[in-house]
Parts: C-alpha cells; structure tokens; sequence
C-alpha cells in the first residue's frame, strides 16, 4: 500500500466515513478522481492535500512530505522532504504547526475582512 492509499485508508477510518464515495464528498472531489489517487492515475492538489490533512489530524507539511518522498527522485529534495517528516513527527500531535483545526479556523474566520463589492476601493 503507497502512502496516498495509506492516508486516504485512514482519512476515512478517522472521520467515519465508510466508502471511497463518502470520502470523496468530504474531501470536495469525485469518485472517479480517488479511483485515479489509488491506481496511480492522478495526484492531489494541494486542497486536497489539505483536506487530506485535516480529516486525518496531520499537519499539511506532514501530509504532503509523506506524499513526496514517495515520488521524489532528486536525491536533494528527498532528504528534505525526509527532513520535514523527521520535524513533524517529532513535534507530535499536539504541537502549533500547520494543523487544519477548529480553533484555526475560527482565528481565521474572525479576521476575515469581506471582499469590497465591484467598483469600491479597500479602505484602511
């Protein structure tokens, strides 16, 4: 089993979701488009690498080195992504890093200024 299979495997066993379908919806991509991530046809962007994350209570950079490292073949940028594995998991799963949270979101949400309507100018 490769990583992405691993990760999409415990995104669903972590969330309670019992099928590939469910999975998809979570994630905000189709069937057709897991069915690719798992016979090699195609690849997450990053949301999905996001989504990824979040439903799995991964950080982001974690998510994406395990992805990486599988296909990297530049001996460079393999230890690094090596490197960012190592970081993560040593930081555990309680650290402040780039984790997609509850309380993350509700930061994020409550400095969100609105988008200016068409024809205004942004003011300070």
């Amino acid at each position: 089993m490769n990583q992405l299979e691993f990760l999409m495997d415990e995104a669903k066993e972590k969330a309670g979701l019992p099928s590939d379908y469910k999975l998809a919806e979570a994630i905000g991509i189709t069937r057709q488009t897991i069915s690719g991530y798992r016979h090699g046809r195609s690849y997450p962007d990053e949301y999905a690498k996001a989504k990824l994350a979040e439903l799995t209570k991964r950080t982001f950079r974690e998510v994406t080195a395990r992805l990486e490292i599988e296909r990297e073949v530049n001996p460079v940028k393999l230890k690094y992504w090596n490197d960012v594995l190592e970081a993560e998991k040593k930081k555990g799963p309680d650290h402040d890093g780039l984790t997609l949270s509850d309380d993350w979101r509700a930061r994020r949400d409550s400095n969100a200024r609105p988008l200016p309507s068409e024809g205004s100018t942004l003011s300070s």
